[in-house]
């Protein structure tokens, strides 16, 4: 159990190391780190000084003591306690408040330099500032200028993290005092014209900087209003999992919190202004000589006119055998209840009870009206839980309805058992499914709690090109149902097919096949594309019955590197759909080895590849500075755990594990931004290595939130502190080995020519020169490898006489 325990804590240190975090402005305290400075404290007692608790982030340099007489004080930089960001967006104007609130813990007064990176290629128009309410003057320098603040903080800091901003315009400006124990709270705010790319306008939030921050910052609050003249089709971050509430076709708030926080990435925010029913955009990364990267955003906006929402058929089927009894059954019927008083105006729809047999309500598709809906509400009030599970019976039943040609006919089917009556052999009821929906009728499935056939429900829901879910009993299946309803309640296209013309080929997009395009939803779709140049984008499909065909111009570049995150992105997808096909269709050397390759070098560790990576480098004897999870590699216990659970994914289709495979899966199936699809696919999969009761695996994530486990007091902490991290920065995954950072395409690069670099040199920074590409790599640390234009290169801080590295 101990093992398990450890396992646990293994995978919260992975995703807390993965998590997008945030912070804006920084204030670097004069003569933090130089045991020369003047912050001397008066004689007397030594005050206590905080020191911020280890966690699971990647460590950060800890400044030398201060000395005063015989005695040593330990200086800590300053906190971030709370960040406020408002941002009103017109058209292609933005205008950024952002107010923070810094702590100092230290019992003296400190004098330090703010320090704000201007967003990269803003044009900015004006700035205003204020210190706890008072306005101030501040210096904006020029990047060449900024470079040499960067430079002159590594050296003297020996902390290189600012560098990723290397090629920034940034604001400057003189603080003081900062009281003991005290707070210091700076407002500003800046205007600047968005730059248009691809159609699409991009806002950039820098919230980086916080690294300097000696603890998660407490409060994290983004606002960001966007009005245009023309109908908002995309709005879309590939940085954070945002909240957008559109008001009406022009306007959209995009609203993201957090609580408990340590920096990583700037928030980014793409959105198009459409005249067209469906807006589509698209963006590419290609570089060298192998295929490139595209996503494709495609929106109806919310302002579809009534005529163009799709009338659809819907069945409810609904599991009432004796096992829904209780709160299960209780939050099934008010989900339903929602759902029938959502359904449209010229909808059809049908009711259909199960447990030892099948009951429909009207035995056919029922127009929706006040009549019938008050039937449906009698029939659901009276639904209740008795009896054995034939699922086969009520497929059969539901799929037997008839429907009109060109009609989106969608059956929600919820059940929280095996079958049990009937037919229950999974390959039996999966081929009498498809012999009665010829028509490819969309099932989306609920698997109610752990004891469903999770291999069943999403070979079902695979076949109908539709989704399943998993509801646990902790959570509410009220909520689930109706979020999901309430999004697929308005089609616009359904059926929807893509082909581009001219030369380019487009080959593993996700999802796949297309899923139908809803009001006020947005279909983000990744892939690979060879070939170059302009081409149109045709999509059709059915809108109430008619064919409708839409063509879109765009442009497939030959060589794109700005949009690094669609790489990732689409590995994240692809890897979903791998682990699915290992777990519902069997394992095959050419599935694990593309996994494995996928998750050491995009960063996507989960307690499967995690498992895969670990087990692949010992079967190839990679050395162990080069392995990506060297405790984890010396632990045969541990892997013992992890390779228990990877059996158990791949192999069971009921109980907690297979629910955990199912949801993690999902995760990373469905992400529309890798970090976070990374980070959910980790804590579900995570889930079924806390098997014990007295082990609760990390609070569900929240964005932003460090991952947490509860009922293990100190212990979490300390064993946070000793798991194996990763970064992926600027289009590579590090590994944290010993005290280096390595680049995982080290591995691939054993006999390539090596170059030693020591930290803070002329040639350190003489590299950053000549290639810019590296500052997010060498803002990591202190050592840090990587391969960089078929070299290897090295980055030490010291040697010693002998010539080897301290």
């Amino acid at each position: 159990m101990k093992r398990r325990i450890w396992l646990l804590l293994v995978i919260l240190g992975w995703m807390a190391a993965i998590l997008p975090t945030y912070a804006a402005g920084v204030i670097i305290v004069d003569g933090e780190g130089d045991s020369t400075a003047s912050h001397i404290l008066p004689p007397g007692p030594i005050p206590p000084v905080p020191i911020p608790p280890p966690g699971p982030w990647p460590p950060r340099p800890i400044p030398p003591p201060y000395w005063h007489e015989t005695r040593v004080y330990r200086f800590c930089p300053l906190e971030v306690q709370s960040e406020k960001v408002q941002t009103k967006i017109t058209d292609q104007v933005a205008v950024t408040t952002i107010d923070q609130e810094f702590y100092n813990p230290n019992s003296q007064r400190l004098e330090g330099t703010f320090i704000f990176p201007i967003p990269k290629g803003a044009q900015i128009d004006k700035f205003s500032m204020e210190i706890d309410g008072k306005p101030v003057q501040a210096e904006i320098l020029k990047a060449e200028k900024a470079r040499d603040i960067y430079e002159g903080i590594v050296r003297k800091m020996k902390d290189p993290a600012l560098m990723e901003y290397e090629g920034r315009d940034v604001l400057k400006l003189k603080i003081f005092p900062i009281e003991p124990n005290g707070k210091k709270r700076i407002t500003l705010s800046y205007t600047q014209v968005l730059k248009l790319d691809s159609g699409l306008l991009n806002y950039v939030l820098p919230m980086n900087a916080g690294k300097y921050s000696s603890k998660p910052i407490k409060s994290v609050s983004v606002k960001v209003n966007v009005e245009s003249k023309r109908p908002l089709k995309t709005i879309y971050s590939p940085s954070h999992e945002v909240e957008v509430k559109r008001d009406g076709s022009n306007r959209a708030t995009v609203g993201y919190e957090a609580s408990e926080v340590k920096p990583d990435a700037d928030l980014q925010l793409y959105f198009a202004p459409e005249k067209d029913e469906i807006g589509v955009n698209l963006m590419a990364y290609k570089t060298g000589d192998e295929d490139g990267y595209f996503l494709l955003l495609a929106s109806p906006g919310v302002d579809a006119k009534a005529k163009q929402i799709v009338s659809k058929d819907v069945v409810f089927v609904l599991d009432t055998s004796g096992s829904m009894s209780g709160k299960k059954m209780e939050q099934a019927k008010k989900a339903l209840q929602f759902c029938v008083e959502s359904l449209n105006d010229g909808d059809r729809f049908e009711i259909i009870r199960f447990s030892t047999e099948s009951e429909p309500l009207f035995d056919k598709l029922a127009a929706v009206s006040k009549e019938n809906r008050e039937k449906a509400g009698d029939f659901i009030k009276n639904l209740k839980a008795m009896g054995g599970t034939a699922i086969d019976e009520a497929l059969k039943k539901a799929l037997s309805l008839e429907s009109k040609e060109g009609r989106p006919f969608v059956v929600v089917f919820l059940t929280d058992g095996l079958p049990t009556v009937g037919t229950t052999d999974e390959d039996q009821i999966l081929k009498g499914m498809q012999e009665r929906n010829k028509e490819k009728r969309r099932i989306f499935c609920f698997g109610i709690g752990t004891d469903v056939n999770t291999h069943l429900l999403d070979r079902i829901a695979e076949e109908t090109r539709a989704f399943s879910q998993y509801v646990l009993p902790e959570e509410d299946l009220e909520v689930k149902v109706s979020s999901f309803f309430s999004k697929i309640n308005e089609p616009v296209l359904a059926n929807p097919k893509l082909k581009f013309t001219a030369d380019i080929r487009t080959t593993k997009m996700y999802p796949s096949p297309l899923p139908d395009l809803f009001k006020g939803e947005q279909l983000v779709l990744v892939g690979r594309y060879s070939g170059k140049g302009s081409s149109a984008a045709v999509i059709d499909g059915d809108v109430n019955g008619d064919k409708k065909k839409f063509t879109y111009d765009l442009n497939f570049p030959e060589h794109a590197d700005e949009h690094d995150f669609i790489p990732r992105l689409w590995a994240t997808r692809r890897v979903g759909y791998l682990l699915d096909e290992i777990r519902l269709h069997g394992e095959s050397s050419e599935l694990k080895d593309e996994v494995t390759d996928l998750a050491r070098k995009y960063g996507i560790v989960t307690p499967y590849t995690a498992y895969l990576i670990v087990e692949d480098e010992s079967k190839r004897g990679v050395a162990q500075s080069m392995q990506s999870m060297p405790r984890l590699t010396d632990d045969s216990e541990a892997r013992r755990e992890l390779s228990l659970n990877y059996n158990e994914f791949r192999m069971k289709a009921d109980g907690l594990g297979a629910v955990a495979g199912a949801r993690s899966g999902l995760a990373l199936k469905s992400a529309n931004s890798s970090s976070w699809g990374i980070q959910n696919g980790a804590y579900e999969a995570g889930r079924n290595l806390s098997r014990d009761n007295s082990v609760s695996p990390a609070a569900p994530p929240v964005a932003g939130s460090p991952a947490t486990s509860t009922g293990l007091g100190d212990s979490t902490r300390k064993a946070m502190d000793s798991t194996q991290q990763g970064q992926f920065v600027g289009g590579k995954n590090f590994f944290e080995n010993g005290s280096a950072w390595v680049d995982s395409e080290i591995q691939k690069s054993s006999q390539k020519e090596k170059v030693r670099v020591q930290f803070g040199s002329p040639e350190y920074f003489t590299l950053l020169k000549q290639h810019p590409e590296t500052a997010q790599w060498l803002a990591l640390g202190s050592n840090v490898q990587f391969v960089l234009a078929g070299k290897v290169y090295e980055i030490f801080d010291k040697e010693d006489s002998s010539g080897k590295k301290e």
